[in-house]
């Protein structure tokens, strides 16, 4: 009961996770938006419509009805009567390759054509067009659960459930429109219901009925439905993977003896004819209405991604897409591995026996699935492929593997083993955990096609939290493996064993080997001691080694009645495995849904910065968009007037009323500087949130507040904080680059005490803040070389000026820039007083410094002298 409570609070967790996050997340660009805007193109062909009101005469809007009228001539007329793959490939071309046309249908009787602007639905828009997904991964879960209940029983079925429920494939799959969520329904749906329908028929054989069960025809429908979906979803590579699986498995129970052969019997009659048939009837249907080459293709709204040489890929998404549960893959198959071995007939065949051929089938299914799979998606990737979808197999074999309890208890007593299956589980969970941190769009390459470019920026991570979890849970699994309760008493037992020895060998040194009788006695007593903690090894017949002998022990040891060794049987049992497992999992499921995806979101979706409009906006004050071709499918840009060019931009800026708008971050720099320059005013920034565009206004409302990057970067004069610079015996003026730049000051974020110089030790963090003064326009973009030197060694904090956010070439003439730069003076440098000499280069040019005395000869400024010292 204890069980089937616990399983149930784990799904309805996850249940909660995805439910909150297809909610609060927003439609990823381009992945989810681009499925979206076809979705709306194909529901209702384009029109030559005015999309933008950027044409400013008669003779532009000309223009651009002609250039739409020539677009469409050049596209494949859609007739009324064509069906869905024959509009969505008039939409993209037939070069793009095949959207999802399961997801598509979905997708069209759900999308709303009316702007989220408009509507001010944020929140719900998104987890309607996600409703299909979200159900569809419960339908999993509780399938996959039932079938497991019926043929691997009570206790399997609850850990697939709970293992499937943690799994990032189907979380993410359940909140993103572009995740393998509807791959993995339909393909385990028709595998899954097909070997279900065999195994019935071999209960059938076995009780000698001549009907066939109503069980058998009703997985028998429910797998020509899964193929069905299928083949809808993924087409002919849709097909391949469950009917090649069950293919193989078939050719290898060929070689068994013949009441071992259920799938093969199933797949060579009328119900395979029927099953293969379903599937082959709607591609046919399909290609009717596209050809089958396009069948072949797929297309995920991915840039550049070339998947024909991705075989890596692949295998990261496996590892990243069942982690952490993938820590425990190979004791999954090497159990299953055991079970096939041990389902063999012996040497008579007649021996074989319903549960045997059985277990066999479904060892061969769960084994071979995930391979065919990969396999498939490999060659599928050069057709525009990028969805593993063989997650349920490592679920239900790990599932399997941990619903054994005997199967445990046996490993626990082969050290050798134990402790290599120990060590896998640790090298995966560092291994992957790393992967993560180096390189973060691994995590959901699941549902970006593969893309791994998604232009996070290079000093983009997930925090303390991936590091506290991923240490956290390695100690789990170490101390669990480690048995660490049981090893400490006997480790404390040896101690004092160790420690009789000591003092009888002592003794025996200082009296020259005369020991008393009583130290006789006292050694006699110690070696029985010592015997009688081996006496546990020595109870069987079979000679074991000292690591078998010592498990022996250890495990003889947690059936004793003390209260620390009911604790070890509790922590280093198999409840204490279920316990590591799940608690790892579901910790891991809450950190990817509550942390890393939010954080994901605010860069990938533009879901924030227009909730950010929609909540600061009153009597409805526009937002409109400045910089974004009217071609861009942003889910959130649907809708909004564009800004042509900087003159209207500029005249907008001028109006009385307020008004808001979206520009790409890129481009902050250069409409802030014309705004400064043609109205002696900051551009102010609503919403700073995502990594693509910012939200600007020409003023800000009550309680707003600026949160433009260039908010404290430009300044009126020097702060009296700030120690100016000026040329050697010339107070009066400043070093100049190029006579278009003055450095006029600095400040350190340590002071100097007195007559000496800041100090600073290994490890500590410098913030050094210059303040330029702009003299004259640069036309290039500008870099500031910083060399922290000391005879022999030198510390380089080389950046862009403003963390990159205001290059030089947008200096106006009169500004004054503060740019401030952190970096952690490096362990073990050397120990001494450093001179900070800094200037501006590109490429291998330096700016010229002038006058003479204002550099070292090398166009190099001095700042300041600081002491590093090692504590």
């Amino acid at each position: 009961m204890m069980a089937r409570v616990a399983a149930a609070l784990v799904v309805a967790l996850s249940a909660v996770l995805v439910f909150w996050g297809a909610g609060n997340f927003g439609i990823w660009e381009p992945w989810e938006s681009g499925a979206l805007r076809l979705a709306i193109e194909v529901s209702e062909p384009a029109t030559p419509a005015d999309d933008d009101a950027s044409a400013e005469s008669e003779e532009d809007r000309k223009v651009a009805e002609d250039d739409a009228e020539s677009a469409e001539s050049a596209e494949p007329e859609v007739a009324a009567g064509d069906g869905l793959d024959a509009r969505a490939r008039a939409v993209l071309g037939e070069e793009e390759g095949r959207f999802s046309g399961l997801r598509l249908w979905w997708l069209t009787q759900t999308v709303d054509d009316e702007p989220v602007v408009e509507s001010g639905e944020v929140g719900q828009a998104e987890r309607g067009v996600r409703a299909l997904m979200m159900l569809m991964a419960l339908l999993l879960v509780v399938g996959v659960g039932l079938w497991a209940r019926r043929f691997l029983g009570e206790r399997a079925a609850l850990l697939s459930a709970v293992i499937l429920a943690t799994t990032p494939a189907v979380l993410l799959g359940a909140i993103f429109v572009s995740g393998p969520i509807a791959m993995m329904l339909s393909s385990t749906l028709a595998l899954l219901a097909f070997v279900g329908a065999a195994l019935e028929e071999e209960r059938r054989r076995d009780r000698d009925d001549a009907a066939m069960s109503r069980q058998a025809l009703g997985w028998l429908g429910a797998a020509m439905l899964g193929l069905m979906l299928s083949v809808w979803e993924g087409g002919v590579f849709g097909a391949l993977v469950p009917v090649l699986t069950a293919l193989v498995v078939a050719l290898l129970e060929w070689r068994s003896p013949q009441a071992g052969r259920p799938l093969a019997r199933t797949l060579l009659n009328w119900r395979g004819a029927l099953w293969v048939g379903a599937g082959l009837l709607t591609l046919v249907v399909l290609a009717s209405d596209t050809g089958w080459a396009y069948l072949l293709t797929q297309h995920g709204f991915a840039d550049d991604v070339d998947f024909a040489s991705r075989f890596g890929w692949w295998l990261r998404q496996i590892g990243f897409g069942f982690f952490p549960w993938f820590a425990l893959a190979f004791a999954g198959y090497g159990y299953m591995s055991q079970r096939l071995a041990g389902s063999a007939p012996a040497e008579d065949a007649s021996k074989w026996s319903e549960a045997d051929a059985s277990t066999a089938l479904m060892a061969r299914v769960l084994m071979l699935w995930p391979a065919v799979a990969f396999v498939v998606m490999v060659v599928a990737g050069r057709f525009g492929h990028a969805t593993f979808a063989a997650f349920v197999p490592l679920a239900l074999g790990v599932a399997w593997a941990l619903s054994d309890k005997d199967y445990w208890a046996e490993l626990r007593l082969r050290p050798q083993l134990y402790l290599l299956l120990a060590l896998s589980a640790i090298f995966i969970v560092m291994m992957l955990g790393k992967d993560i941190e180096r390189f973060p769009p691994r995590l959901v390459e699941l549902v970006t096609a593969g893309q791994d470019e998604l232009g996070l920026g290079e000093d983009y991570e997930y925090g303390r939290a991936l590091k506290v979890w991923k240490y956290g849970y390695v100690a789990l699994l170490a101390a669990y493996f480690a048995g660490a309760i049981s090893w400490l008493v006997f480790f404390w037992r040896d101690l004092k064993i160790f420690w009789g020895w000591l003092k009888r060998t002592w003794r025996a040194w200082r009296n020259k080997g005369d020991a008393s009788a009583s130290e006789a006695a006292e050694s006699t007593t110690v070696a029985a001691d010592a015997e009688g903690a081996d006496a546990a090894s020595s109870t069987s017949a079979a000679p074991m080694s000292p690591g078998e002998a010592r498990a022996a022990e250890r495990e003889a040891y947690r059936q004793e009645d003390g209260k620390l060794a009911r604790l070890a049987a509790f922590a280093e049992g198999y409840t204490g495995l279920l316990i590591v497992a799940t608690l790892g999992a579901v910790s891991w499921a809450v950190i990817v849904v509550g942390v890393f995806l939010p954080d994901l979101d605010s860069n990938l979706s533009n879901r924030k910065i227009v909730a950010s409009y929609l909540e600061a906006r009153e009597n409805d004050e526009p937002l409109l968009r400045y910089g974004y071709d009217t071609s861009e499918s942003d889910f959130y840009l649907r809708g909004l007037e564009s800004i042509p060019h900087s003159r209207a931009f500029n005249a907008r800026f001028d109006e009385e009323e307020r008004f808001f708008a979206l520009i790409p971050r890129d481009r902050l720099a250069a409409v802030h500087s014309d705004v400064r320059r043609a109205h002696k005013a900051d551009l102010v920034v609503v919403d700073n949130s995502s990594s693509s565009m910012v939200l600007v206004s020409n003023k800000l409302g009550e309680g707003e507040e600026d949160q433009s990057p260039l908010a404290g970067a430009l300044l009126d004069e020097l702060p009296e904080s700030a120690t100016p610079i000026t040329v050697e015996g010339d107070a009066e003026n400043s070093p100049a680059f190029n006579r278009q730049i003055e450095l006029i000051g600095y400040e350190l974020n340590k002071k100097a005490e007195g007559d000496e110089n800041p100090r600073y030790s290994w490890g500590e963090e410098l913030t050094m803040t210059l303040y330029f003064e702009s003299l004259r326009r640069v036309t290039s973009e500008q870099e500031i070389f910083v060399h922290i030197d000391t005879p022999g060694n030198r510390i380089g904090a080389d950046h862009e000026p403003v963390g990159g956010n205001y290059p030089t070439s947008r200096w106006l003439p009169g500004d004054i820039v503060r740019d401030e730069h952190t970096l952690t003076i490096d362990r073990y440098s050397t120990p001494g007083t450093y001179t900070i000499w800094i200037g501006f280069y590109k490429g291998s040019d330096r700016m010229d410094v002038s006058p003479r005395k204002g550099h070292d000869g090398q166009n190099r400024v001095k700042v300041a002298e600081i002491e590093i010292e090692a504590f």
